[in-house]
């Protein structure tokens, strides 16, 4: 149990403590403490005491009291967002069968599979579950095993086609649990239980990432645009974003509403 609860402290090496400290660590501290206190309570065989059954009781009404806290609370959360899920895994099932019909098949070195803008990036995070395209981005992009800088050039190509500018990236950024700031910065600057050694986001920093998108933003060219070839773009129905940027290099087609979200078959204009 020392290895195991001083595990950073003996490798330096972070495993995520906020997962453990909030899931594993609390409880597994709570039992000991109550299977220590039994054991010295009841004492050595010999003088062996009986626990008192009204003591139990409250300790049993306790937890099952925070049992159910623990139950309830969340369950207004996950309810939004599995109903969210269904919402959106029409249009991403919608994407599966269309790809029976346009077919898996690119042109692109860099994207062997049809790519897709998903404006809303929580759709773009649950769309491989559902459907076999690929995401030109989405938020855990930072995870996956890419050429350096892959992930940055991903992220600043979505900003670029969903008419984010770089006053309204400044502003993202500088919000708390932002996930583009969890984009440019990592993970481990946005949620700061992730991180041994916590380090916040300065205002210098947020001032370098706006002046460096938007030298991205002004200096965007065609070369830039066919390095990862879009097939497919999904906004909401009400309240999307401005694809003029998007206009500018791609052809949609009229689109066809699917729930909650347009789905449009892009091709790169000529």
């Amino acid at each position: 149990p020392v290895i195991v609860f001083n595990q950073q402290v003996i490798t330096g090496r972070s495993l995520q403590p906020f997962h453990y400290g909030s899931f594993i660590a609390n409880y597994l501290a709570l039992v000991g403490l109550v299977l220590a206190s039994v054991i010295i309570w009841r004492g050595s065989e010999g003088e062996r005491r009986p626990i008192r059954y009204r003591w139990a009781g409250r300790l049993a009404f306790i937890a099952i009291w925070w049992a159910a806290i623990e139950v309830l609370a969340p369950a207004k959360v996950i309810i939004r967002d599995s109903q969210f899920t269904d919402r959106a895994a029409a249009v991403c099932q919608r994407l599966r069968q269309r790809s029976t019909a346009d077919g898996l098949v690119t042109s692109s070195a860099t994207d062997p599979r049809p790519l897709v803008l998903a404006s809303d990036n929580k759709v773009a995070v649950i769309l491989p579950t559902f459907a076999p395209q690929a995401v030109l981005w989405a938020p855990h992009f930072d995870f996956l095993n890419l050429a350096a800088g892959e992930s940055r050039e991903r992220f600043y190509e979505y900003l670029y086609f969903t008419g984010i500018e770089g006053d309204k990236l400044a502003k993202e950024l500088a919000q708390p649990m932002s996930t583009f700031a969890a984009a440019a910065f990592g993970h481990e600057r946005v949620i700061p239980d992730l991180s041994v050694q916590a380090k916040p986001i300065t205002s210098e920093e947020i001032a370098f990432q706006v002046a460096d998108y938007k030298a991205y933003y002004s200096s965007f060219t065609r070369d830039r645009a066919v390095q990862h070839i879009l097939s497919y773009v999904i906004v909401p129905s009400a309240g999307g974003p401005d694809l003029s940027n998007l206009d500018r290099w791609y052809q949609r087609d009229k689109g066809e509403q699917v729930g909650d979200y347009i789905l449009y078959r892009v091709q790169l204009r000529l």
